[in-house]
């Protein structure tokens, strides 16, 4: 018949457009954030050993213990299926650090597997994992977390001091809670812990959970501010357990709308601050966006935090 009588046609079918899923695209976006931070990704095994909860101080009857047993392990180093993903990243840490590698800054999107009702599967959690020694202390990890809840649009991220963790230095600590829930945890290991592994330096490590990494604001644009800012400084005395930002807390609550930014500059323990105080100073700035604020407005507003502060924290103005 021949090839040159046949029309020449386009292809056609019914296919599926390949594409990225929402869950896909940001855990690619976290990876993303992590590798502009300086870290380094790792892929660890999710079936561990249990001695590791030895390694990392849980008590003989500690909830982290209660793993899914795996049926025919190819030894005891990988019989249950882990419950925390602080154990795998230790280990990672320590076998660098063995090798005399200066500093290490690694990170893993992992999963951790709770127990449910007998019979049934357990519960896989997908988390976030920080992990670094070297050069670097307790605010490097933390600000590494904060670039990234900043890139996902979190602006409801609270960090709460905590010194029951056994895995973790009672006084270098913090639960991280995005409103209400608690969504992870992050600090210095504890010194018995780093033993355990055999690193003789200070290790820091965060955990959080990865479905809680959801923005919680509309990205929105606005114009440059054409009236000028106020800004006053603040200092005062309060007892040295109260959180720094337990202070601006209060002062938010009582600054409302005319408040733009609270900036802590100072804080400081010793000579001239009584026994178990500390002073804290703060650069508060105010501003309207319809008109230039006069000296009463901001004195109103500076009177009534100053009230909060005494309220809430037991604060005196120093």
């Amino acid at each position: 018949y021949g090839y040159d009588k046949i029309p020449t046609t386009l292809l056609s079918g019914s296919t599926t457009t390949g594409g990225l899923t929402a869950i896909q695209e940001r855990r690619d976006f976290v990876k993303r954030i992590m590798i502009a931070e300086g870290l380094s990704e790792i892929c660890t095994y999710t079936f561990v050993s249990p001695t590791i909860y030895d390694k990392l101080n849980f008590a003989k009857d500690s909830a982290m213990r209660k793993n899914v047993v795996i049926t025919n392990p190819l030894g005891e180093d990988t019989s249950v299926m882990r419950t925390t993903t602080i154990g795998s990243m230790m280990q990672i840490l320590a076998h660098n650090y063995n090798r005399r590698i200066a500093q290490a800054k690694l990170f893993e999107i992992g999963k951790i597997y709770i127990p449910t009702e007998p019979g049934r599967l357990p519960d896989e959690r997908e988390t976030v994992t920080l992990g670094m020694f070297g050069k670097v202390d307790f605010y490097d990890i933390k600000g590494v977390l904060e670039e990234l809840f900043a890139a996902l649009h979190m602006n409801n991220i609270s960090y709460k001091a905590c010194s029951d963790h056994p895995s973790f230095h009672p006084g270098r600590c913090a639960k991280v809670y995005a409103g209400d829930q608690e969504i992870g945890i992050v600090g210095q290991m504890h010194p018995d812990v780093c033993k355990s592994f055999e690193i003789d330096d200070a290790c820091f490590t965060a955990e959080l959970d990865f479905a809680s990494l959801e923005p919680t604001e509309e990205v929105k644009y606005r114009g440059l501010p054409r009236y000028p800012a106020v800004i006053r400084d603040i200092a005062v005395l309060v007892d040295r357990e109260i959180p720094v930002a337990d202070l601006e807390n209060a002062m938010t609550k009582a600054a409302g709308a005319l408040l733009e930014h609270i900036e802590l500059f100072d804080v400081y323990e010793g000579e001239q601050i009584p026994e178990g105080k500390k002073s804290a100073a703060f650069a508060v700035a105010f501003r309207a966006a319809d008109r230039s604020l006069t000296g009463d407005e901001v004195n109103e507003v500076f009177d009534k935090m100053l009230k909060y502060l005494e309220k809430d924290c037991g604060a005196q103005l120093r």
